[in-house]
């Protein structure tokens, strides 16, 4: 990917894939960081047919939280993980030949059982993900987004459908004559092609000592320098990739796996005090998982089990002491209450036992009010 500070904004050529070592986001990094230098706008132009769906997401999120302007211009294709990106953007035209193509996340994997289930869990994420942003885009709920764009087709629209769906701002009419989505449909690589070719993108280039400094600087790249060749830079940036990669599956891993936890714990909770049968645990840990525990929290019906006093009342029938006599009794299912200055003094020991007599039995503890301060209870 190249950028270049020309006719005071900052231009940036995001023609070829998205990976670690051609569309990145450590180039979005720098370019980001040119244009804040020159405090001015950065423009994008998007050719582009996709790729890692984890470096597409850094993308986005160092696009959404650059802190600068950002107009992108899709003058060629815009598909899979490019229509994420661009949706980052904060105007987005599109030449009236363009086309651009949403689909659900995928990937190629092999392992076992358990390694193709936790897959199958991060690509629901990743699409829940993309689901939201082509959302808040297009104004389309969820439903909607996923019925029209995630539904297990490659979904193909040229510039007047996108504008239409709420997906792009503008059209760019380019007087030329345009290609039909037949065409794009019977031979996409082949069309991709053609618009490379108009396009006349030069191939990046990597043998530049002072690029490849920044690079390996920026990256914070082992085991390579600027006299390293281009394939050994790429190797090392693979290399990092891939730990980087893992360690961000294993973070959404954990971070499921603590969200599910904290739903069985608060369902187990909210069985003991029967506000739902063991049987009813499931259905509400699946509205958990999809609205969040907050969401299943507000949903749960009220405790139908009475609370308990937390004070032991057999312990305070034979209260005694100096300045301390019982002043009555008071009969409870627990026994005859002695009522008296201490047995006040040794409840308020006991985390909840005043406030918990209070509620269940407010007529001892008008009693002991008064027994300890000499008033009536107002």
């Amino acid at each position: 990917m190249q950028f270049q500070y020309i006719k005071n904004q900052v231009e940036v050529k995001a023609h070829g894939d998205i990976n670690p070592y051609d569309i990145s986001n450590a180039a979005f990094t720098q370019a980001i960081a040119l244009a804040k230098e020159k405090k001015s706008i950065l423009f994008i132009d998007v050719h582009c047919f996709g790729g890692s769906v984890i470096e597409g997401n850094l993308i986005y999120n160092t696009l959404i939280n650059a802190g600068v302007k950002k107009h992108l211009d899709i003058t060629g294709i815009a598909a899979s993980m490019a229509t994420v990106m661009m949706m980052a953007a904060d105007i987005v035209r599109m030449n009236d030949d363009s086309f651009i193509m949403l689909h659900r996340p995928t990937c190629v994997v092999e392992g076992d059982a358990e390694e193709l289930q936790e897959t199958a869990k991060v690509l629901t994420s990743m699409s829940g993900t993309m689901g939201k942003r082509y959302s808040e885009k297009s104004g389309k709920t969820i439903d909607e987004v996923n019925a029209l764009w995630l539904n297990g087709k490659d979904n193909w629209m040229d510039a007047t459908e996108a504008l239409e769906a709420g997906l792009i701002d503008e059209i760019i009419v380019t007087g030329r004559q345009p290609i039909s989505k037949v065409e794009v449909l019977a031979n996409t690589k082949g069309i991709f092609e053609k618009f490379t070719a108009r396009l006349h993108v030069p191939a990046p280039n990597l043998k530049k000592t002072d690029m490849k400094k920044d690079l390996i600087a920026s990256l914070k790249l082992e085991g390579v320098n600027e006299a390293s060749t281009e394939q050994e830079i790429i190797e090392a940036i693979k290399k990092q990739r891939t730990t980087q990669d893992a360690t961000i599956l294993d973070l959404q891993k954990k971070a499921e796996d603590d969200k599910e936890k904290a739903i069985d714990d608060l369902l187990e909770e909210a069985a003991t005090a029967e506000q739902i049968t063991a049987e009813q645990k499931g259905t509400y840990k699946e509205v958990g998982k999809a609205l969040g525990i907050d969401k299943m929290k507000a949903m749960l019906p009220a405790s139908k089990k009475t609370i308990a006093p937390v004070g032991r009342l057999d312990l305070l029938i034979k209260s005694t002491g100096t300045g301390n006599a019982p002043v009555g009794t008071i009969a409870t299912a627990e026994g005859a209450f002695a009522i008296s200055a201490k047995s006040w003094d040794e409840l308020a020991t006991q985390s909840g036992a005043l406030e918990s007599i209070e509620e269940n039995k407010p007529e001892v503890f008008a009693a002991l009010y008064k027994a300890k301060w000499g008033k009536e209870l107002k």
